[in-house]
């Protein structure tokens, strides 16, 4: 039977034409093996037709003539037709001269009639759902597994979370008693401090001589005292011009260039006679000034609170108590408004109605400047913070301090941190050895920028006066030779409109960036040659 070669050739060559068996487990329990698929053919085929070509191709000759001629093994190769529906019974006829011969092998006569079996085709769809329903419940297998172990990761880190926060609770608690028991071991210290001082006076005014002696100094003093008129300190203290010293002594060291006289430091023998010299001070010469040699912290505070006495004097506070006393009294630093008692520390829970900053800042519908102890803004205001692992009382002890530490002078770096006031902090920046002020000028904003976000972090009342009772105006700081201030002192009623400004200056420049980040206010015209109708 002659074979349609052309017909026959393209079903064989044609990978398109024969169903394409999967990779499953079929080899087990499939009709369909692994070892001879369509592709596997096909490439079996190709090869040996590369293999021919390169064994039997001469020159001037192709490798592969045409047509192939292919018989039955059953019948002669002109009497008997191809059965389309049995591919195994087909074998190449011996070609003739010239033609090159392609045998089928046994495997790939199997794969033929396999490929023909009716309803392999379902089988192979059977088994290709079987084998993605073993993949579907395998993949929901693994993401099972893979979320719960998500799922655990995260309540480990929350819970890692939550240990932290409570660990920084518990550190804030305390920081707060730490804070608390080094203000009660400074108190103690001042308390012992002041013991030493009760019975010394500071006299102020009296003209210096250079070498004076004792005998001068108590002679300037017993003049003064002379003039005591008070009946009852004279009732009390007739011999008041007689009182005794243990020594009297200028403070401090002379300087030729010095513009001032120096202080004179008398310590009295007698305390009532101490204490009757302060009662009858108001008799003393004009240029005179005598008061009480309080420690450091107590001296400031003194000159912080009071103010306020005045500042009471309009309130409801005014007058005397029911035992003829005064209702508001400030002494050695502590303000006593009835029974209670206030300090730099709780300076913000005065009664309502005592604007204790309001001598210290002026402003108008645009600005607002500030200058004082006890102004927020200010960096000798009480606001102590924690900043680079210590611990500071005023925002001009870290500013100086960071300062030395910048410079390499370790030494006055801890003088400055343990000073009594922001006033030592300040003098002692003038002995920081190896200042470059041109460096300093460079670090300056970021100093001011870290040690005011910090000020404002850490103090509830800056935080709270900063965001409710500044609005959107322009901050600046009053005074008149700094870098960080407007050029102009506060009482000067030209501060009140920007266009006579030199500056703003660190200080209020930062003040307002924290507070647009606060609030979500934008920042305020800067310009300060902008006209406005600025009124005070």
């Amino acid at each position: 039977m002659e074979v349609d070669e052309e017909n026959y050739t393209d079903s064989v060559m044609n990978r398109d034409n024969l169903p394409k068996p999967v990779n499953t487990p079929a080899k087990q329990a499939s009709h369909i093996p692994f070892s001879l698929t369509p592709s596997v053919l096909t490439k079996t085929l190709e090869n040996r037709i590369k293999d021919v070509e390169a064994t039997a191709a001469t020159p001037g000759q192709s490798a592969i003539p045409k047509p192939f001629q292919f018989v039955s093994t059953d019948s002669a190769p002109d009497k008997r037709k191809r059965d389309e529906d049995s591919p195994e019974n087909i074998v190449p006829t011996h070609p003739p001269k010239g033609h090159v011969s392609m045998a089928i092998t046994d495997e790939e006569r199997a794969e033929f009639k396999r490929l023909d079996t009716p309803g392999w085709g379902e089988k192979l769809l059977e088994s290709l759902t079987t084998r993605m329903s073993v993949l579907q419940a395998s993949i929901d297998t693994k993401c099972s597994t893979v979320k719960t172990e998500c799922f655990r990761k995260i309540e480990n880190v929350q819970e890692q979370v939550d240990q932290v926060e409570i660990q920084t609770h518990e550190n804030t608690i305390d920081i707060s008693i730490m804070r608390e028991q080094l203000e009660e071991q400074s108190k103690i210290l001042a308390r012992v401090d002041a013991n030493g001082r009760c019975h010394t006076l500071i006299f102020s005014g009296f003209k210096e001589k250079k070498g004076e002696t004792k005998s001068d100094l108590v002679a300037l003093i017993t003049t003064q005292l002379a003039k005591i008129n008070n009946e009852e300190v004279l009732k009390e203290h007739p011999n008041i011009k007689d009182a005794k010293f243990y020594h009297v002594h200028r403070d401090g060291r002379w300087k030729p260039d010095q513009k001032r006289p120096r202080d004179v430091k008398a310590t009295f023998k007698d305390y009532e006679e101490r204490s009757a010299i302060l009662a009858g001070k108001k008799a003393f010469d004009a240029n005179i000034y005598v008061n009480a040699d309080l420690p450091p912290e107590w001296s400031y505070a003194q000159r912080a609170l009071k103010p306020i006495v005045k500042l009471c004097e309009g309130t409801q506070y005014a007058g005397k108590n029911k035992f003829g006393k005064p209702r508001v009294t400030c002494i050695a630093g502590v303000l006593k408004i009835d029974t209670k008692k206030y300090g730099l520390h709780n300076i913000d829970t005065l009664p309502e109605g005592i604007n204790f900053w309001s001598n210290n800042i002026r402003s108008t519908l645009y600005l607002l400047v500030w200058f004082g102890l006890l102004s927020p803004f200010s960096n000798f205001f009480y606001s102590p913070m924690i900043l680079r692992k210590k611990y500071f009382k005023w925002a001009e002890q870290c500013i100086q301090y960071i300062k030395a530490i910048m410079f390499g002078d370790e030494f006055t770096a801890r003088r400055i941190l343990f000073a009594k006031d922001p006033y030592e902090c300040k003098r002692l920046a003038y002995k920081i050895k190896g200042f470059d002020q041109g460096e300093w000028d460079k670090a300056a904003p970021g100093v001011c920028d870290e040690v005011l976000r910090g000020k404002v972090d850490q103090n509830e009342f800056v935080r709270k006066f900063l965001t409710t009772q500044t609005g959107n105006k322009v901050l600046a700081e009053a005074a008149v030779e700094s870098k960080w201030a407007c050029g102009l002192a506060l009482h000067d009623d030209n501060i009140l409109h920007r266009r006579n400004w030199l500056r703003i200056g660190h200080g209020g420049l930062t003040f307002m960036k924290i507070r647009s980040e606060l609030t979500g206010l934008p920042m305020p015209d800067l310009d300060l040659e902008a006209s406005d109708d600025e009124l005070p």
